[in-house]
């Protein structure tokens, strides 16, 4: 995070570490007025300077190790002035208040040395993050200092933020370092010129081993297992159609209601006739749907994956959906049933949706990228008696995606002995190894 002003270029590194509780309730774009975890800030050179920790939006606790001087600082003196009160006499103090008083040193418990101004932290508000500093006078330690600081992370959206202040100058590096035994340092030198340990080294305990957070897996995991795993009523339809032995295919919708935000699905239907393909339609409500393709019967859908019809479905729930288009485009499902298995297509991004949508609107591509589907999967039993597998046909549509710059993601479903979803996973599209949702 790096702010320029009058006087020169500030930085801080913040790193951000959410609760895992807390991130699994986010979806799409997250609301840090609820923000529950770590703030962590260091110097541009990675030096710690402060952690705020967060509870629902609230700072609960922080500390600071003082980025120039080896105290950690006290309150403001009894009779001190340059500290947080107002008064005569001079402190470190950083306590809230308005107070700039100067004069000579004083001796109350905020400890002896050269006073600045008092400052107020910010309340906790919705959205922005950034720095707020208690400046006080750089004392000898600090070296060639513009200033020193304690910082306090705030959250803001309703007004401006003050500049991001670095409180000390960059250092220059130290270039040479050598082992007790006169060697060079093989990996660098530290801030004061000692050796630095094999970064890839297992056992060096200065290594941080942190939570690994892919956002872009628990986003569409938390709203497949909210639309699926945490909806009876839908959990329910599904396992009727992994359980179907029909000749038909069947399908169900599901829709938002406008009134009450519940997301409810429609009865299962089914197709007129054996084999034929059901007939889905989309409303300015509907978000998703789910389908079957029957195992058996003469001109029944031998392959069990995605068709080019049914992936162009999310296109159509994409173009109806109350007029939200790509806004909406983790929102988009489309399930399939097969073989007593479950999956279901999301987009990764808007982009993919605006593509899609171009690919169904063109009635040429259309229909060349349902022909070019088919046909893969078509040449994967061009031998009689040939049979496809589960990762044949996936690579193939996998090579389609790429072929036509999709980003869309699969999800295979794991379900328990009564055939309900428990849990989903995501399908690697390099090595086809499946990623359990957390």
């Amino acid at each position: 995070m790096v702010k320029e002003t009058a006087t020169g270029v500030y930085s801080y590194i913040m790193k951000i570490r959410p609760d895992t509780e807390w991130i699994s309730t986010q979806t799409g774009q997250m609301n840090m007025g609820n923000y529950t975890g770590d703030i962590v800030l260091y110097t541009s050179e990675g030096v710690y300077v402060h952690k705020t920790t967060f509870s629902a939006g609230v700072a609960v606790t922080s500390e600071d190790r003082h980025p120039c001087d080896n105290n950690t600082g006290g309150g403001p003196g009894n009779s001190g002035g340059g500290g947080g009160g107002a008064g005569t006499g001079t402190g470190t103090g950083t306590g809230t208040g308005t107070g700039t008083g100067t004069g000579s040193t004083g001796s109350g418990p905020g400890g002896n040395g050269p006073g600045g101004g008092g400052s107020g932290t910010t309340g906790v508000v919705i959205c922005d993050i950034y720095v707020e500093l208690v400046v006080v006078p750089c004392p000898p330690q600090c070296g060639e200092c513009i200033e020193c600081a304690v910082a306090v992370t705030v959250i803001d959206c309703s007004q401006d933020r003050n500049p991001l202040r670095h409180p000390c100058p960059p250092i220059d590096p130290i270039e040479e370092c050598f082992e007790p035994n006169g060697d060079p340092c093989q990996f660098g030198c530290d801030a004061n010129g000692n050796c630095l340990p094999d970064p890839n080294d297992p056992t060096n305990e200065n290594n941080e081993t942190g939570i690994n957070i892919d956002l872009s897996l628990i986003v569409p995991c938390n709203d497949l297992k909210n639309v699926t795993i945490d909806n009876s009523n839908v959990n329910q339809k599904l396992k009727q159609l992994l359980t179907s032995t029909a000749g038909k295919e069947e399908a169900f919708t599901i829709r938002k209601n406008p009134s009450t935000g519940d997301d409810v699905p429609s009865d299962v239907f089914s197709s007129q006739e054996d084999c034929s393909a059901v007939d889905i339609t989309a409303d300015l409500a509907t978000f998703a749907a789910a389908h079957t393709h029957p195992e058996s019967g003469p001109g029944c859908n031998p392959f069990g994956m995605f068709s080019g019809a049914d992936i162009l479905f999310l296109a159509t729930m994409a173009s109806n959906f109350t007029g939200e288009g790509n806004n909406f485009y983790n929102t988009y499902t489309f399930m399939l049933t097969h073989g007593g298995d479950a999956y279901a297509l999301k987009f990764d991004n808007p982009q993919a949706v605006t593509v899609l949508q171009d690919i169904k609107s063109n009635p040429e591509t259309n229909i060349y990228f349902q022909k070019k589907l088919a046909k893969r999967y078509e040449n994967l039993v061009s031998q009689p008696g040939q049979t496809e597998t589960e990762g044949d046909l996936i690579e193939q549509m996998f090579q389609v995606f790429d072929d036509f710059n999709l980003d869309i993601s699969l999800f295979k479903a794991t379900t328990n002995n009564q055939n309900f979803v428990t849990n989903w996973n995501r399908v690697d599209k390099n090595n086809l190894t499946l990623e359990p949702c957390p």
